[in-house]
Formats: C-alpha cells, structure tokens, sequence
C-alpha cells in the first residue's frame, strides 16, 4: 500500500476507475499497482480468474471499464485474437512487467486509439519509471524516473545517470542493457519524526 502514492502519480485515479484486472495477484503489478492503487483511489476492479482475450473485452463491455493494466504478452494475445478493438472504450491501458514491441505498440494504438503507457519496476521496488499520463508516450521506452526515484542505465549515447525524478535528459531507453535502479529516502524537513 505503501506504493500507492506513487502509482497514483502514473495512473491519475478518479472515483469512475473501473479496471478489468487479469494479472496474477502474487506479482505486484496485480496486486500492488493494479488491485491497491484501485482501492486506494475509490475505484472498482473486476477480477478475472485468468487472462482470456474474449473474457476480457466481454467485461471491459459489461463493467463500462476505464482502465486495463496488462503485459506484453497479453496485448499480444488480444491482438491474434483480434479484440484490441475492445480497448477502445478505455481511459487508458497500461503495459508493465516486460519490454512492449515496437510494433505490438503500433498496432495497439491503430487498431483501439490507444498509446499504452509503458513502465519498468520490479517486485521489490514498485515502480521506477513510467511514461506520462499526459502528453506524448514513445514506443520502446519505459519513461523517466518516478520521484524519489534515481535510475543508472546505458543510454545510447553511453552510461548515464538520472537523478531522482524528471531531470533533463533522464528519459531511460528500453532494451539497452540492464539498469540499476534504487529509490532515494526523502528529504527530512527537520520537523517531527523523520
């Protein structure tokens, strides 16, 4: 629950949130991210027993959901049964967990009007960078780092650094090599418990 704050910087959660969630509750992104930033926000989330293309589009239909977080290999798996025209009714769908293809993006946003937000995390850090919600998303990048957050990783111009949050040049590429990444303590003001 502790990660909700952040997420919610991400998602933008409004009372209407209603996810269709078919991600694995032993993975944070299930749990964490999709089923507490939900509840922490006030939305409703439809639980599906297990990831089924047609089962998906039926309840994003019959839930009138606004959100669908899911990773690449089930966009793929909706895009050969072709139901990503399902996620056209959406808010926003949302790709974690793995690298999205460039083209798997492509046809996403084509055949639904959709532009996935696209982020990298781990289980034991939440999430570290993230796409905006606002604005444009680049297909084949996870984004810049969440606050609090400091990324190192390769870039294609060579090694670089960002610092905690949206600094100038802290966008990280995707399939550059491995990034180490580590969240920053807060700031103590000096006032009260740190």
């Amino acid at each position: 629950m502790s990660a909700a704050p952040s997420v919610d910087l991400v998602i933008a959660h409004v009372a209407l949130l209603r996810l269709i969630c078919a991600s694995p509750l032993f993975h944070l992104h299930g749990l964490g991210v999709a089923v507490h930033a939900t509840f922490t926000a006030g939305g409703a989330i439809r639980i599906l027993p297990e990831f089924d293309p047609a089962e998906v589009a039926t309840a994003i239909a019959v839930e009138r959901a606004t959100l669908f977080f899911g990773v690449p290999t089930m966009f793929a798996r909706l895009a050969e049964s072709d139901q990503l025209t399902s996620l056209a009714s959406l808010r926003l769908t949302v790709s974690g967990s793995a690298p999205l293809p460039v083209e798997l993006f492509g046809r996403i946003e084509s055949e639904s009007g959709q532009a996935p937000i696209e982020r990298y995390g781990m289980t034991e850090t939440v999430m570290l960078c993230s796409n905006p919600l606002m604005g444009s998303r680049q297909a084949g990048r996870v984004g810049t780092p969440l606050p609090g957050v400091d990324v190192r990783g390769p870039i294609a111009s060579g090694r670089a650094r960002c610092g905690g949050g949206r600094k100038a040049g802290s966008e990280v590429g995707r399939d550059r090599g491995r990034l180490r990444c580590r969240r920053t303590p807060p700031q103590h003001d000096g006032q009260g418990p740190p």
